[in-house]
Protein backbone atom coordinates (compact mmCIF):
# COMPACT_ATOMS: atom_id res chain seq x y z
CA UNK A 1 0.00 0.00 0.00
CA UNK A 2 1.36 3.41 -0.95
CA UNK A 3 1.09 6.52 1.19
CA UNK A 4 1.27 10.19 0.29
CA UNK A 5 0.91 13.24 2.51
CA UNK A 6 1.62 16.96 2.31
CA UNK A 7 3.04 18.70 5.41
CA UNK A 8 2.71 22.48 5.88
CA UNK A 9 4.12 24.66 8.66
CA UNK A 10 1.33 26.64 10.36
CA UNK A 11 3.26 28.56 13.02
CA UNK A 12 6.59 28.73 14.82
CA UNK A 13 7.87 30.34 18.01
CA UNK A 14 11.04 29.87 20.09
CA UNK A 15 9.96 26.53 21.57
CA UNK A 16 7.49 24.87 19.20
CA UNK A 17 6.51 24.49 15.56
CA UNK A 18 2.98 23.53 14.54
CA UNK A 19 2.41 21.58 11.35
CA UNK A 20 -0.69 20.36 9.54
CA UNK A 21 -0.55 17.34 7.29
CA UNK A 22 -3.01 16.18 4.66
CA UNK A 23 -3.30 12.72 3.13
CA UNK A 24 -4.23 12.11 -0.48
CA UNK A 25 -7.88 11.47 0.50
CA UNK A 26 -10.06 14.18 -1.09
CA UNK A 27 -12.07 14.85 2.09
CA UNK A 28 -9.09 14.93 4.50
CA UNK A 29 -9.37 18.04 6.75
CA UNK A 30 -5.76 17.62 7.89
CA UNK A 31 -4.29 16.83 11.28
CA UNK A 32 -1.83 18.62 13.53
CA UNK A 33 1.69 17.66 14.61
CA UNK A 34 3.67 19.76 17.10
CA UNK A 35 7.48 19.79 17.19
CA UNK A 36 9.05 20.59 20.57
CA UNK A 37 12.42 22.08 19.60
CA UNK A 38 14.16 21.68 22.97
CA UNK A 39 13.14 18.05 23.43
CA UNK A 40 13.48 17.29 19.69
CA UNK A 41 10.15 15.48 19.97
CA UNK A 42 7.01 15.48 17.84
CA UNK A 43 3.46 14.91 19.04
CA UNK A 44 0.52 13.90 16.86
CA UNK A 45 -2.22 16.01 18.41
CA UNK A 46 -5.50 14.30 17.46
CA UNK A 47 -6.73 11.12 15.90
CA UNK A 48 -5.23 7.74 15.32
CA UNK A 49 -1.47 7.30 15.06
CA UNK A 50 -1.70 5.52 11.72
CA UNK A 51 1.05 4.93 9.14
CA UNK A 52 0.57 8.33 7.50
CA UNK A 53 0.69 10.24 10.80
CA UNK A 54 3.77 8.35 11.97
CA UNK A 55 5.55 8.85 8.63
CA UNK A 56 4.88 12.61 8.80
CA UNK A 57 6.08 12.81 12.40
CA UNK A 58 9.27 10.91 11.51
CA UNK A 59 9.94 13.16 8.51
CA UNK A 60 9.55 16.35 10.59
CA UNK A 61 11.71 15.05 13.46
CA UNK A 62 14.44 13.71 11.19
CA UNK A 63 14.66 16.92 9.20
CA UNK A 64 14.85 19.06 12.35
CA UNK A 65 17.54 16.91 13.99
CA UNK A 66 19.66 16.84 10.80
CA UNK A 67 19.45 20.54 9.91
CA UNK A 68 18.63 22.30 13.19
CA UNK A 69 15.87 24.26 11.47
CA UNK A 70 12.16 23.62 11.11
CA UNK A 71 11.24 23.01 7.45
CA UNK A 72 8.42 25.06 5.92
CA UNK A 73 6.82 22.09 4.25
CA UNK A 74 7.47 18.61 2.91
CA UNK A 75 5.94 15.70 1.05
CA UNK A 76 5.92 12.17 2.45
CA UNK A 77 5.59 9.32 -0.03
CA UNK A 78 6.28 5.64 0.12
Amino acid sequence: MAIWAKIEKESEDESTVRYRFYSSAPDDPGREIVLDKAAERVTIMHGVQNHIALACARKIATSYVRTGTAPNGMIVAS
